[in-house]
């Protein structure tokens, strides 16, 4: 199952690579609108650090930091722990997985989570939920542990596939929005 997984991720990644920069420009200004809207009824919004091929998230974690509502995960050992994030320029990079994570201030770190919106970065998301994540299981236990609270899968359209090998381990999310 893994190696499929393993094949599935190169696959789509190539996939993802490909997709023009005006399509991306598109895609991340309909996320920002859409997502926004959604998430408003949400004090707190579990956002991730956009890389360069992922869509574009920036705009919207701009506001939502701007309106203190801002989270976001920050890689510690196996697990994410998750962060108020109070201003962007405090972020710093995790060479490792070259993400934007926030500065691991004990006074910024959420313990408990309940009534959050979660946007959930992937490789490929099914309209079942179902998604293809890294392969590191980050997203899966952080969501086992997750109750009263929104997942929202965040992708480009091209990330749609149906056929997503699902392990037991695997979190179903609750949406999934494609731009």
């Amino acid at each position: 199952m893994e190696n499929r997984k393993k094949q599935l991720r190169n696959f789509l990644r190539q996939k993802r690579k490909v997709i023009s920069i005006q399509r991306r420009k598109e895609a991340s200004l309909e996320a920002f609108h859409k997502l926004y809207q959604l998430t408003k009824a949400y004090p707190n919004v579990l956002s991730f650090a956009s890389k360069t091929e992922e869509i574009d998230l920036w705009p919207l974690n701009k506001t939502l930091c701007e309106e203190k509502r801002l989270l976001l995960p920050y890689c510690q050992e196996n697990s994410l722990a998750i962060y108020r994030v109070l201003n962007l320029q405090s972020l710093i990079l995790n060479t490792k997985y070259n993400i934007q994570e926030p500065e691991p201030l004990e006074e910024n770190k959420i313990h408990y989570l309940d009534h959050i919106a979660i946007l959930v970065p992937g490789i490929a998301f099914s309209s079942q939920g179902n998604r293809l994540g890294y392969g590191l299981g980050f997203y899966d236990r952080l969501l086992q542990k997750m109750t009263n609270c929104l997942t929202i899968g965040v992708g480009f359209q091209e990330q749609q596939w149906e056929e997503i090998p699902r392990e037991s381990h695997d979190v179903i999310l609750q949406k999934v929005f494609l731009f």
